[in-house]
């Protein structure tokens, strides 16, 4: 729960942007959008990634502090890569006192990151929401057979939060820890981003396997390096939150 307090603690920023792993910027934005055009329907989408590109993240506005925050991802394969963490250009082996991870896990169905520190895993994940990007700590599992919206009952992985959503009514039941009862709230649904009554959490829904929960949309911007091979860009993120620095 301390995870999903720390994702809870942050504002949510704005921006239109696209994940692709091109090496030029305007190319990089138009094939995002022909990916769309051919994906009708389909809110998500996903990106892939290789060896040589990096994705750097710099976390803003964190607890209103004025220390700046990067997180580097360095693709060493299409599935894995080198982690680390920077505090005011000074590279860090803990946050909050616990052990950072080095490595990462990267898979490409889900956009889910994961590391493991002292035997314990965590992850979040990187996707695109329509033409925004966004960064989730969790994927909801559930839902109604036959139906292609959020009708039905979701879940987060460890059951923690369960949303039953009824369409019709605009109304969602939202229980904790697996109980039996919770509470009825209205919500919304704007263009797939769902904010259930007074609730700071904002879930994505993209498709029936792709609905995100507590996510935040960010900036992305592309930087192609001199001598770097081709897919071998920078993808810049800006965010509110971190992707892995704080899940131990």
């Amino acid at each position: 729960m301390k995870r999903m307090a720390k994702w809870l603690a942050v504002a949510v920023c704005a921006a239109s942007v696209m994940f692709t792993g091109c090496s030029d910027g305007s190319s990089s934005s138009n094939m995002g959008l022909l990916l769309l055009n051919k994906t009708t329907g389909v809110r998500v989408s996903v990106p892939s990634y290789s060896a040589g590109q990096i994705i750097k993240n710099k976390v803003v506005n964190l607890d209103s502090s004025t220390d700046e925050y990067y997180e580097y991802f360095e693709f060493t394969s299409a599935t894995a890569g080198n982690y680390s963490l920077y505090k005011n250009s000074v590279k860090q082996t803990t946050y909050n006192n616990a052990a950072l991870p080095t490595t990462f896990t990267y898979d490409a169905d889900t956009g889910k990151f994961s590391t493991t520190v002292s035997g314990v895993t965590r992850s979040s994940y990187l996707f695109n929401a329509a033409s925004d990007a966004a960064i989730a700590a969790d994927l909801l599992t559930g839902g109604e057979d036959g139906k292609t919206d959020e009708s039905g009952e979701w879940k987060t992985s460890d059951n923690v939060y369960n949303y039953k959503f009824d369409v019709s009514s605009k109304k969602c039941t939202v229980s904790y820890n697996g109980g039996a009862s919770g509470t009825s709230e209205s919500y919304e649904n704007e263009s797939g981003w769902i904010k259930v009554g007074s609730s700071k959490v904002k879930l994505y829904f993209g498709s029936k396997d792709k609905f995100y929960f507590n996510a935040y949309k960010t900036t992305r911007t592309s930087v192609s390096e001199v001598g770097r091979s081709i897919g071998g860009d920078e993808i810049v993120l800006e965010s509110p939150v971190f992707i892995l620095a704080n899940l131990f």
